[in-house]
């Protein structure tokens, strides 16, 4: 079972059992006891890793980066403030490199599904391998597609800075959790800072058999319900702030199966704040891919936005609308258009739109989704929908830009992630 850890000023060094003085430290428990830090030449956590999509820096670019912050850190084996910060650095000097803002979208993205993908295996029933933010991720798993393609390969920017200047002095679960952090500041425009519900220490496991099976799919609540309130022990509220992180980033067909991005246009992919609620509120949304063309079923509304169709998956949509028709047979409602009172430029009316090759059925702008009934337990995940959104009772939004429209979010989400990254 993990600790529960907290910031102190105790430290144990990493290659010896000496208590030091240093700022930033959750606990005097032994270093964690993998190859890397136990300084085991030529110790590697990955294998079989498939072909990457995302192109990594220029050697020259991350030598640059690397090399300056192993100047800054000199010889330091504690996690001080400016060590924790000088990850966030890295980050943006890694972001400052990249071509555009998909590009940028994707880096954050993928650190934050990084991280979310250890901390989602947590089970707090199993008292004898509860798993959660351990640094061990299945990445042999289709449920990790993509992460060591992209993310945490040898040679990713990202494992390339935590092997270089990190590994010596923290766990790659510390890594993970403050990189995702970082990823988070940076994105928020500095408006959501998580420095305080950072806590050092975490132990590294070297296998995690099964983590990614606990994983939640993402065809029902059901699935949601099961992994966040049932076995990480959260509450609905906690379980849409936390999915709330769609925000950032893409999905990719060529992982998960599911195209396009969850806000309206490629430069918000890399901007964390509550517009992934607004778009669920915002548009006329249908099935796409219900036929069986071999891609998994999911939402979209809108064209195909210059390669970048708008899209939802069942998870997403299932916290606002009762969709499980096996769940609930006397409201839910599947197929069905989220909203039916948005016209096109022509005049018809957007749920009887062909979108992406899925002609929609006839007479679908009346199969409209149905909320939850009175009584639900998932009305909680609605009402937070609505709270994070910042929805008015004209169906007008709060301003995204200023960070004071988005502090209900923003509060959600640090309770909920320093509960989900201490597990």
């Amino acid at each position: 079972m993990k600790m529960q850890l907290a910031l102190h000023f105790l430290a144990v060094a990493m290659n010896a059992a000496i208590v030091v003085s240093c700022p930033i430290v959750g606990t005097n428990r032994d270093p964690p006891n993998d190859a890397i830090h136990q300084g085991i030449v030529g110790a590697t956590t990955t294998t079989n890793l498939r072909h990457r999509r995302l192109a990594p820096l220029s050697k020259e670019d991350i030598d640059a980066i690397v090399n300056h912050r192993r100047r800054a850190l000199g010889e330091t084996e504690c996690l001080t403030e400016a060590t924790y910060d000088g990850i966030a650095d890295d980050l943006q000097d890694v972001s400052d490199a990249l071509p555009d803002n998909q590009a940028r979208g994707h880096f954050f993205g993928g650190i934050l599904r990084l991280a979310a993908h250890d901390f989602m295996d947590f089970d707090i029933s199993n008292v004898t391998d509860p798993m959660g933010m351990d640094g061990c991720i299945d990445f042999d798993h289709q449920a990790n597609a993509g992460l060591p393609e992209d993310i945490w390969c040898e040679g990713c920017d990202l494992r390339t800075i935590f092997e270089s200047n990190y590994a010596s002095i923290m766990s790659r679960a510390d890594f993970w959790v403050a990189a995702a952090n970082a990823a988070i500041l940076i994105t928020s425009g500095g408006d959501l800072d998580l420095k305080d519900t950072f806590a050092f220490g975490r132990v590294d496991a070297d296998i995690c058999v099964d983590s990614a099976t606990r994983l939640p799919q993402d065809t029902s609540c059901t699935f949601v319900e099961d992994v966040f309130l049932n076995r990480m022990n959260v509450s609905w509220t906690d379980a849409v702030a936390l999915i709330g992180a769609h925000t950032l980033g893409r999905g990719s067909v060529n992982f998960s199966g599911h195209e396009g991005i969850w806000v309206d246009d490629v430069d918000r992919t890399a901007v964390f704040d509550k517009r992934f609620y607004e778009e669920m509120l915002r548009r006329a949304w249908i099935p796409r891919n219900l036929d069986d063309n071999g891609l998994p079923q999911d939402w979209t509304w809108g064209n195909n936005n210059n390669g970048n169709p708008r899209f939802m998956l069942n998870t997403d949509m299932c916290l606002l609308f009762d969709i499980d028709t096996e769940r609930s047979p006397d409201n839910a409602v599947f197929p069905c258009c989220s909203r039916n009172d948005l016209l096109l430029g022509n005049g018809n009316n957007q749920c009887d739109r062909n979108v992406d090759g899925f002609n929609a059925p006839d007479g679908f702008e009346n199969v409209v989704c149905n909320s939850y009934a009175t009584g639900d337990t998932r009305t909680a995940a609605s009402d937070a929908i609505r709270l994070f959104s910042g929805i008015r009772e004209d169906g007008s939004f709060t301003n995204t830009g200023n960070a004071i429209n988005n502090q209900d979010w923003f509060a959600a989400f640090r309770t909920a992630w320093e509960k989900a990254t201490k597990n």
